[in-house]
C-alpha cells in the first residue's frame, strides 16, 4: 500500500540473486517483482473506489459518508462494495513479503525497518488528514487532536484520525510474531509458525461459519489475528513453496488456507451486499482475492520474462506507483471525500468530482513518496542514532527516494 534508485535490503519487495530456484524453475529477479506492485496497484485501487464511490453514500457515519453527508451518491457503484476486499489481497501481500525480510535480517534490524517503513508515512497522513479534518471542522477540534494523537502514537483500538488506520494494528501484530521467531532463534520455524496461525485463523472461520464464533470481528479478535492470520499465513506459505519447492505438505496446507481465506471473504460479504442492495452473489470477491494469489505466483515464476516485454520506463513507473500504494491508502478516504465534498458544494459533476478527487490522491501520494516521506525518513534515522538507537549514522549522500515497499500497507 519512490522512483527505485535506492531501496532497504530489509523493506523492498522480493530480491533474488540471480539463480535463485523458485518452486524448481531457476527465475533471476534482480529487481522487484514488478507483478506484486502491480497486484498492489490494483488493491490500493479497489480500496479507493470502494471508499469514495460506495462507502461514502452506502454507510453515512463511515469516514467519506461523514465527509459527504448525503450531498452526492454513486447507486451505479453499488457493485464496487467488493473493493472492500483489496485489504485482504494487502495481507497476503504482507505476508509473503515480509517472509521474505525476516529471512534476511535481524531482530533489531527487522524491528527498525518496519518502523522507519510505518511511521513517516503515517505521520505525514495523519498530519495533513488531522489538517483538512479541521479545515472541514469534521468533528471539535479536541476530539480531532486526541484521535491525530492515537493514530501517531498507534493506539491499537483507535478511534483514529481517519477509519483506514485500523488495519496498521493488526500489520504491527504480524511483525511483532515475526520480530519475535528472530529474536529467540526460530526464524527457520516462521513459515510454520505462520501457517500454524494462519491454521488458527481458519477454524475460527469455520466455527463462525457453524455459528459458534460470531465475535470474530470484534477487535481484540482482529488483533489477535483470528479473522486475518489466514491471509497474513497465504502469503507465506506462497514465498516457502517459491523457494523450497512446494511439495504435498504445503500444496495440502496452501489449499486449505486459500479455501479458509475465501470462506472468511464469503461470509462477509452479506453485510456489504444488503448495504448494496442489488442482490450480488458472495462470491465474485472471493475469485477476485483468489485470482490475485494466482496472478502473484504466475508474475513470480515468470518475473524474468515479464521485465523483458515491459519496457524500463513502464516498470519504473509500475513501481513507483507499488510504493506510494500505502500513502494514497491512508489518504484517500477522507481527504479524498473533502475534495469531492468541496466541488459539489460549488457545482461540479458528481462524477468529475469522483473521478478528480481519486487522480489527485495518486498525486498527493506520489508527492509523498518522492519528496517528503525521505525526508522524514531520513531526519528518523538521524534522530535515532541520536539517541543510541541506531548503530550507524545516515548516509547524509542519501537519494531522497522512497523505500520499497512491504506493506498496504
Amino acid at each position: 500500500m519512490g522512483a527505485t534508485a535506492r531501496r532497504s535490503d530489509e523493506e523492498s519487495a522480493p530480491i533474488l540473486q540471480s539463480g535463485l530456484s523458485l518452486s524448481n524453475s531457476e527465475i533471476a529477479m534482480s529487481s522487484r517483482l514488478i507483478g506484486l506492485d502491480i497486484t498492489r496497484i490494483f488493491a490500493a485501487t479497489a480500496v479507493m473506489i470502494f471508499h469514495l464511490g460506495f462507502w461514502s453514500w452506502a454507510r453515512p457515519n463511515g469516514t467519506a459518508g461523514s465527509v459527504l453527508s448525503g450531498i452526492a451518491s454513486y447507486p451505479e457503484l453499488a457493485d464496487a462494495w467488493w473493493g472492500s476486499y483489496g485489504v485482504q489481497i494487502f495481507f497476503v501481500l504482507s505476508g509473503f513479503v515480509i517472509a521474505y525480510s525476516a529471512s534476511q535480517s535481524t531482530v533489531s534490524g527487522f524491528i527498525l525497518n518496519r518502523f522507519l517503513r510505518l511511521f513517516p508515512v503515517a505521520l505525514v497522513c495523519a498530519t495533513i488528514t488531522f489538517l483538512v479534518s479541521i479545515s472541514i471542522a469534521l468533528k471539535p477540534t479536541d476530539a480531532l487532536l486526541q484521535d491525530y494523537v492515537r493514530t501517531v502514537l498507534f493506539d491499537p483500538f483507535g478511534p483514529w484520525i481517519d477509519g483506514v488506520y485500523w488495519t496498521l494494528g493488526i500489520e504491527i501484530v504480524f511483525y511483532a510474531v515475526v520480530a519475535i521467531c528472530i529474536g529467540v532463534g526460530l526464524r527457520s520455524k516462521l513459515e510454520f509458525i505462520c501457517c500454524t496461525i494462519g491454521l488458527l485463523s481458519s477454524a475460527l472461520w469455520v466455527a463462525n461459519w457453524l455459528g459458534y464464533f460470531p465475535t470474530i470481528y470484534e477487535r481484540t479478535s482482529l488483533l489477535l489475528l483470528g479473522a486475518h492470520g489466514v491471509y497474513f499465513a497465504c502469503g507465506a506459505i506462497i514465498w516457502g513453496g517459491m523457494t523450497k519447492g512446494w511439495g504435498i505438505h504445503r500444496i495440502v496446507v496452501g489449499s486449505l488456507l486459500a479455501a479458509s481465506g475465501y470462506l472468511g471473504i464469503v461470509l462477509t460479504a452479506p453485510e456489504l451486499i444488503a448495504l448494496a442492495g442489488n442482490g450480488s452473489s458472495v462470491h465474485p470477491p472471493a475469485i477476485i482475492w483468489l485470482s490475485a494469489i494466482a496472478f502473484m505466483i504466475a508474475s513470480a515464476r515468470a518475473d524474468r520474462l515479464v521485465q523483458r516485454i515491459i519496457r524500463p520506463s513502464i516498470q519504473r513507473t509500475i513501481r513507483f506507483l507499488g510504493i506510494a500504494t500505502y500513502p494514497l491508502y491512508l489518504i484517500h478516504d477522507l481527504i479524498g471525500a473533502s475534495v469531492m465534498r468541496g466541488l459539489i458544494e460549488i457545482g461540479v459533476n458528481r462524477w468529475v468530482s469522483l473521478v478528480f478527487a481519486c487522480v489527485s490522491m495518486v498525486t498527493l501520494a506520489s508527492i509523498i513518496t518522492a519528496f517528503i516521506e525521505p525526508v522524514l525518513r531520513i531526519q528518523t534515522k538521524r534522530l535515532l542514532y541520536f539517541l543510541g538507537l541506531l548503530k550507524t549514522a545516515p548516509n547524509r549522500e542519501e537519494p531522497l527516494v522512497a523505500p520499497s515497499s512491504a506493506t498496504l500497507l
